[in-house]
């Protein structure tokens, strides 16, 4: 018998709709919140005072924004899909969230300095992914991405 007709008929399990829909708030926190953060810092970098620049610096800081915004949304487009491959059950891409999850945890506890920015950007973006690896690595989400890589 051909594994082909069970494929067909293979339903998505609702918690890969979980794990998508957490995953669509993610990528939408990173990239809104990483543009902010973007925002806030880049004012400081002219003035003689900003921290942790010792020496000052001239920047177009209109420039600087436009450029930002150019790769944060690029960035969103590449989790529009990311976010998509993970709905069409591609192992690989089940694979590529654990790694950018231990990325981030990793990013997160190097990086943490402690401040209520730094809790809000890092608490949501590990505890989404977090979220999301769990569904997509058991049961049922686990069964459908094994039926789902059949098909490739």
């Amino acid at each position: 018998m051909s594994v082909k007709p069970i494929i067909k008929t293979a339903k998505k399990p609702k918690e890969i709709l979980y794990a998508e829909r957490a995953l669509w708030f993610w990528a939408v926190w990173m990239c809104v919140i990483s543009f902010v953060h973007t925002w806030m810092v880049l004012p400081n970098v002219n003035s003689a005072d900003g921290a942790p620049y010792s020496v000052p610096v001239v920047v177009d800081t209109q420039s600087v924004l436009v450029i930002a915004f150019a790769v944060y949304m690029v960035m969103a487009a590449i989790c529009v899909w990311f976010i998509k491959q993970i709905g069409l059950g591609k192992p690989w891409a089940r694979t590529t969230l654990v790694c950018n999850l231990i990325f981030s945890a990793i990013l997160a506890i190097l990086f943490f300095g402690g401040s209520l920015f730094d809790i809000i950007r890092y608490i949501p973006d590990i505890l989404t992914q977090t979220y999301a690896v769990y569904l997509t690595y058991t049961r049922p989400g686990k069964e459908w991405f094994t039926v789902c890589s059949y098909k490739d």
